[in-house]
């Protein structure tokens, strides 16, 4: 398989560095030309010109501008996202329907507390549950690589609707996250002496 992640952060770094290891071709494009060349050194690269699937590994707010540089360049590719909400990301590529049938949302549920190519892992993804909200258009070719591409990252593929997805991940994972930021916001006044007597679940 060759691959060609758009992005070099946390995310589509270590979605490079597992494919590499599962011993496929991959070449990282990122705005940032440091992140860029750092990721590529870590990975091994290799110049790619007709990518088996394109990952776009940016945040949802910069989809658009990506999509307008790289579905063009890539014109055969299948693309997937990794973004954390999926009916915004259908909306934006549905005004292209020829497009969207090379087009698979996905978003694997796995992270860590670090950011950047520095933090990336070959192993980030391995036991994690991976999520495809495909659309109607999305070709069965498509989604098959897809698949084949997060299995040999080592995740478990969930299939369920994008209001399905984005219904669960806001009650089990955005809205945790949201909560446990208020509550560590009320400790940045507490005195050392105060947070000494805080147990393992603060």
């Amino acid at each position: 398989m060759k691959i060609v992640v758009i992005g070099a952060g946390l995310i589509g770094t270590s979605i490079a560095l597992g494919a590499k290891r599962a011993g496929a071709e991959v070449e990282l494009f990122d705005e940032d030309g440091r992140a860029q060349n750092l990721a590529n050194d870590l990975v091994l690269s290799s110049k790619i010109d007709n990518p088996t699937i394109v990952v776009i590994a940016t945040p949802t707010s910069a989809l658009s501008g990506v999509l307008s540089k790289f579905k063009t360049l890539y014109p055969k590719s299948t693309f997937i996202d990794i973004g954390s909400t999926k009916t915004k990301v259908i909306q934006e590529v549905q005004t292209d329907k020829s497009f969207a049938a090379r087009f698979v949302p996905t978003h694997p549920m796995a992270g860590r507390e670090l950011d950047g190519a520095e933090a990336a892992q070959s192993d980030l993804f391995v036991g994690k549950s991976w999520v495809i909200t495909p659309l109607q258009e999305s070709s069965s070719e498509s989604i098959e690589i897809g698949k084949r591409l997060i299995e040999s990252l080592g995740a478990k593929v969930i299939v369920m609707s994008a209001e399905e997805h984005d219904a669960a991940v806001a009650a089990v994972s955005h809205l945790p996250q949201v909560i446990s930021s208020l509550l560590a916001a009320q400790l940045l006044d507490k005195s050392e002496a105060q947070l000494a007597l805080s147990g393992s679940g603060l």
